[in-house]
């Protein structure tokens, strides 16, 4: 706004101190009380201002070129600036954001965003109207001026009238009255003046407005003698800044305050702190989903402010199945923990397990083992002459023996029996396990104990009787 005040001149003149009726700019037809942008519409029409002129700073600096790939590489640290990088030229670009600068109050003038500098400040709206014993005043929520006299500045008993007054100081002396209503000035923020006894006119003891609150307009209303305490609402939008006792959380915005409809557009709108909340999702939001293989997925809030469909993860080596592909830990040797076991000696068994890495471990020792390989035989010879036979079982060990023919003795053994007469005989059991023959006893004349009789010549008869031995 370099070259431009808000306000021309604004004499304030009262009937003897400062009237209301003769508020206005140099030529005295303005309206009473604030200034409007009308000052601005003059300067621009009379070549004063042009638009863009948003302070009296330097030009943007020529900016050196920085190459780049993404994003990321044309961070500036300015925070008015968005970065960006040309992907086709591989070169940075930076662009000044409106509004970012601005300090919400429009009496210190329009601030603008250098891509070098950062922000810099606007030129204050100048109020002063040239005459010292009046207070000259922006107002921040309008930029619009306004004077009020200040009796103050002035030496008793002289009063600030620069309507009266014959040079810029603005200060008279106190015009004749006969009642306290000839002195009034019809402004109520400058106290009620009274007649003195002296029938000159005395000022009255001005209203203090001061709520004790920085960010609020304070003024007082010269009509009704009040004070008005004024939130600031830079948008119009009728919803004071959140920020200074109002509820506006965006005071920049019209379309966003506690009246407005919430909208897919991830901005809380309707200021009760949420974004998108009558949506099923917060629009671009990334959410966490349960994938169809049970493993934690992505999911993202559309431009409709509906979930997307739920992406798995990628595949990492954790004894799960995270990709919904090809099962657990696929592209690696192994599932994590799983256990494998295969066959050893005779139906024995070993085992090993995929380690932390997804890679096999070593084989662990064989057990179980049996003593055989199922369904093999073995055969023997018998004692008794031919062979038997086992057969090894499923189980790995062998089954009963097939047994061998049945004979009579054990081959080689001897027997003894007590012959009739007298001695002994004896047999040998032959190699098929059966007795040979007796050896034989010796011969006798009679069969012991047998008894012969004869008759006797001279008749009769007579016996005897086989002894036992020969």
């Amino acid at each position: 706004m370099s070259g431009l005040t808000r306000r021309s001149t604004l004499p304030v003149v009262a009937a003897w101190l400062l009237s209301a009726a003769a508020w206005g700019c140099a030529g005295g037809e303005a309206t009473p009380g604030w200034r409007t942008d009308a000052d601005v519409s003059e300067a621009v029409e009379g070549g004063d201002f042009e638009p863009g002129d948003e302070s009296d700073g330097p030009p943007d600096a020529d900016v050196p070129a920085r190459a780049c790939t993404t994003d990321v590489d044309c961070d500036d640290g300015i925070d008015c600036t968005i970065d960006s990088c040309d992907s086709d030229a591989e070169t940075c670009r930076w662009e000044g954001v409106a509004g970012v600068c601005d300090d919400g109050n429009p009496c210190t003038g329009l601030e603008r965003c250098d891509i070098v500098l950062g922000c810099l400040p606007g030129v204050p709206i100048d109020c002063g109207d040239g005459i010292d014993c009046t207070v000259d005043e922006c107002d921040p929520l309008t930029a619009d001026c306004r004077s009020r006299a200040d009796h103050a500045r002035c030496v008793s008993p002289r009063l600030c009238d620069p309507s009266r007054g014959p040079d810029s100081g603005g200060c008279v002396d106190p015009p004749a009255c006969a009642t306290d209503a000839d002195c009034s000035d019809r402004d109520a923020c400058n106290g009620a003046e009274t007649c003195g006894p002296d029938s000159r006119c005395r000022p009255g003891t001005p209203i203090v407005c001061d709520d004790r609150i920085a960010c609020t307009a304070d003024r007082c209303d010269p009509a009704a003698g009040r004070c008005v305490f004024t939130a600031p609402d830079r948008d119009s939008d009728t919803y004071p800044d959140v920020t200074c006792t109002g509820t506006d959380c965006d005071d920049m915005n019209p379309l966003i305050n506690p009246g407005a409809s919430e909208s897919c557009n991830a901005v809380d709108d309707d200021c009760d702190g949420l974004a998108d909340e009558s949506f099923e999702c917060v629009r671009n939001d990334i959410g966490s989903c349960t994938t169809t293989c049970g493993s934690t997925g992505t999911r993202t809030c559309s431009n409709t402010c509906a979930w997307g469909a739920c992406v798995a993860p990628r595949e990492t080596c954790n004894g799960l199945d995270d990709d919904c592909v090809s099962g657990c830990d696929n592209g690696w040797e192994c599932c994590q923990g799983t256990p494998q076991t295969q066959g050893c000696g005779f139906c024995g068994t070993q085992s090993r397990t995929c380690g932390p890495s997804c890679s096999w471990e070593t084989w662990g020792a064989c057990s179980d083992s049996g003593v055989c390989a199922p369904g093999t035989t073995e055969l023997r010879a018998c004692t008794c002459g031919g062979s038997e036979s086992r057969t090894c079982t499923g189980s790995c060990t062998w089954g009963a023996w097939s047994g061998c023919p049945t004979g009579e003795c054990t081959p080689g053994t001897t027997e003894a029996r007590a012959c009739t007469c007298g001695g002994s005989e004896s047999r040998t059991c032959s190699a098929s396990c059966f007795w040979g023959a007796w050896s034989g006893c010796p011969s006798g004349e009679c069969t012991p104990g047998t008894t012969q009789s004869r008759s006797c010549t001279c008749g009769g008869s007579e016996s005897r009787t086989c002894s036992a031995s020969l």
